[in-house]
Order: structure tokens, then sequence, then C-alpha cells
């Protein structure tokens, strides 16, 4: 099924009841403004389009319903209006067999988006891509949305990393500081065990320094006192055994230095400000270096869905081995196709309307008017490069024109013979 050879449509939009059997490639439609023209165009579409195609009314106001059936080359497909709104749809073999689910073989024949080659030259040059990429099976909508949280990801941990980078480089390093924090509790356990030897020490030498007068007052009164000689030698023995046993437990020490732990205690909590400060410095250090690792994952990550993405595009077969497109357009040898001169626009255009309709390889383009005779010579070419048929409407019955309309129906006595193949009709 590439080409129409038989088109009859009845109560179309302003058509009565035309019967059109091309020839060639390119089939010119002809008439004055009002005449018919797009409605010949449009019975193609409703037919083969189906329910994305149709308008509210497709049927010629006063008639009772309408009819539209398209024979190729393959296949004849029949759809039917009535007047309630409603279609139908039949699609019989060359033999007179009717196929089952005739909309689904439509719709795997006809391309998803435009008869109209034109109206890809109409698009904006993101909405090309989109087309383009669509044609191409090249549907990065996972891969982008991936690519956005990614990207989304890294600029946040390039944003942190850059803060913790300033916060590491604001942050004071003290040389020739121990690297662990000094225990205040060792120098305050020496300072009590130190005032609690002092203390020890200064009893018994008050202990001894009053022992020592009682020995002197006892001696004196046993000079004084005879009759307690007995008691007072013994109370001398026994005050002379503990002054040696005082002796012996001092023996040795000498009295510590309470000043100097204290001064140490203060100079020590200074050095643990100094080591806290290092340690924070490190751990900025640290977790700059973990977020130098994140951000360094994340843009691999991102250079991993790159390299995807250009590895599908190289691999895709283009229309137009020209043609390509990058993130905001497609090019055409390397340039935005919008700088492209007019009649390469239209070659890409008719490329991508043969392509889209790989099945059924029809387009309809509804400016006919628009074009030079170059520009209906370049698309009769790539017909004919492309084994398709290119229908157009343009106002006028030059000679041009392979089918004249009037009224809503053929002029039989204009239908002109195609032109040579190659050359505008």
């Amino acid at each position: 099924m590439s080409k129409i050879v038989r088109l009859e449509a009845q109560n179309i939009k302003r058509l009565q009841a035309v019967e059109i059997s091309p020839h060639g490639n390119m089939v010119v439609i002809g008439g004055a403004n009002g005449a018919g023209k797009s409605s010949v165009l449009d019975s193609i579409e409703y037919a083969l389009g189906g329910g994305r195609s149709l308008p509210a009314e497709p049927i010629r106001r006063g008639a009772s319903g309408a009819r539209v059936v398209v024979e190729t080359e393959d296949l004849v497909v029949t759809r039917t209006f009535t007047n309630k709104g409603g279609s139908y749809l039949k699609i019989e073999g060359r033999d007179g067999q009717s196929l089952p689910s005739p909309q689904a073989i439509l719709d795997r024949m006809v391309g998803t988006l435009t008869f109209d080659p034109l109206a890809f030259q109409r698009q904006a040059p993101k909405d090309q891509v989109t087309t383009l990429r669509a044609l191409l099976g090249l549907d990065f909508t996972k891969l982008d949305a991936e690519r956005a949280e990614l990207y989304s990801q890294r600029t946040s941990a390039n944003a942190h990393l850059r803060h913790l980078k300033l916060a590491a480089e604001s942050m004071t390093r003290h040389p020739a500081v121990p690297s662990e924090i000094i225990k205040t509790t060792d120098l305050m356990d020496q300072f009590r065990d130190g005032s609690e030897r002092n203390a020890r020490l200064a009893k018994a030498e008050e202990q001894i320094r009053s022992m020592k007068e009682r020995l002197a007052n006892k001696k004196a009164e046993l000079e004084d006192a005879q009759r307690h000689v007995d008691r007072l030698a013994q109370d001398v023995v026994t005050m002379t055994t503990q002054i040696r046993a005082h002796l012996v437990e001092i023996s040795g020490m000498a009295p510590i230095d309470l000043s100097v732990i204290r001064e140490d205690i203060h100079a020590v909590e200074a050095v643990n400000e100094k080591v806290r400060a290092n340690r924070a410095a490190q751990e900025a250090a640290d977790a700059v270096r973990q977020q130098e690792v994140v951000a360094l994952a994340l843009s691999r990550k991102l250079d991993e869905i790159d390299e995807q993405k250009r590895s599908a595009i190289s691999e895709a077969k283009f229309p137009i081995d020209e043609l390509a497109f990058d993130g905001d357009s497609v090019l055409l040898n390397g340039l935005p196709l919008d700088q492209a001169s007019s009649a390469e626009q239209l070659r890409v255009s008719a490329a991508m309307g043969f392509s889209l309709n790989p099945g059924l390889r029809i387009l309809l383009i509804r400016d006919g008017s628009l074009l030079d005779e170059t520009s209906m010579a370049l698309m009769a070419q790539m017909a004919t490069a492309a084994d398709g048929q290119i229908w157009i409407e343009r106002v006028g019955d030059g000679k041009e024109a392979t089918v004249l309309i009037e009224d809503g129906c053929v002029k039989a006595d204009a239908i002109h013979a195609p032109l040579p193949e190659g050359e505008a009709q």
C-alpha cells in the first residue's frame, strides 16, 4: 500500500461528488477559492487518519451522510459518515475480502504526526527536534529526566563543595600542637594528690612541732616533779616512738609547688583549644575530599548519559544523510535548518513526511500556492525518488493542475495530463 489509484468522495465538506484516478507521483488540485480543493485533501485525511483528524462536521451542509473511498495499490479503504456524528470504517483487500481491525491496519501504516510536509517546515525549531527524534525512535525522555536529576544533584553537590572549601580555608591551623586532646583530669588528680600530701606533711610537721614543745615541757616537769618521772618517762618513750613514725612517714618527702600544676592546667586548656581547631580543620578538609568524590561521580554519570545519547543518534537512520539535531534545533550540514534555503527546507520536510508515513507514502500539501515553479519541480523529483505520491492544492486553473474542482465537483473538461516525471505539474 503506497499510492492512491482512485479517490471517490461524496458530501465531504464542500464536495458534492468527485472521483479522481490520478496518474504519476504528483496530483495538483486546482480551482478557485471555495471550490472544494481543500475538501479533496481533507477527504483523504479523514479516510486514512480516522478519529484524530475528523472535524466536528465532516458532512456537507444539507446532506444526510457522506462517504470516502480511497483505493490504493493493495487495499480499498471506505469510511462512511452519518448525520448523527458517527463514522464507519471498512478495509478490503484487492480480492474484495474485508479485513479485521481496520483502524489498527491504518494506524500501522499512517504516520502519527501529519500528512503535510510543510507542517514540519512551519514548526518551531524545538518542535522539529521532537518530531525528528520521534521518527528516529530516539526517545530520550527517561534519559533526559535522569540527566536533569543528576545535573540538579551535581549542581547542589558542587555548591555544597564550594561552601565546604570556603569553610575549610577559613579555619585556623596551629603548628607544634599535639594531635590529641590533653586530659585535664590527670593534672587535676595530680593536683589533688599533691594537695593531700602537702596537707599530711603540714599536719605531721605541726604535730612534730607540738610534740617537741610538749616534750620540752615534760622534761621540765620531769626536773620539777621527780614524782612524775616514771609516767613522764613512759610518755617520752611513747612520744619518741610516734615522732619516729612520723619521721619515717615524711622521710624523703618535700613540699610540691601547686602553683606550677595550676599554671599547667590553664596552659593545657589553651593547647586543647588549638587541638580542637586542628581537628575541625582536618574534618573540613576530609569533607571537601568526600564531596569532590560525590561531584566527580555525578559528572561521570552525566557523561555516560551523554554518551548513550550520542551513540543512539550516531546509529539512527536519518531521512537525509546531512540531517542532524542538537538540543535546540534540527541541523542541516551543521547549520540550523531555519538558516537553510527555502528549497532545502522543503526537501527536508518532504523527506520527513515520507519517512513518517512508511506504509502509505502519501503527502498532502495545502498551501501549494506558496510554492514556486522550482519548489514544485523539487516536490515532483522527491515524490518520484521516494516512489510516493504528493497531492497539492493550488488556487487557479493553470496548466500545472491535473484536476480542477468547481462547485464541489470535478470539472470534466479540465483534467490535464501529468507532465513528465521530475517536472512541475
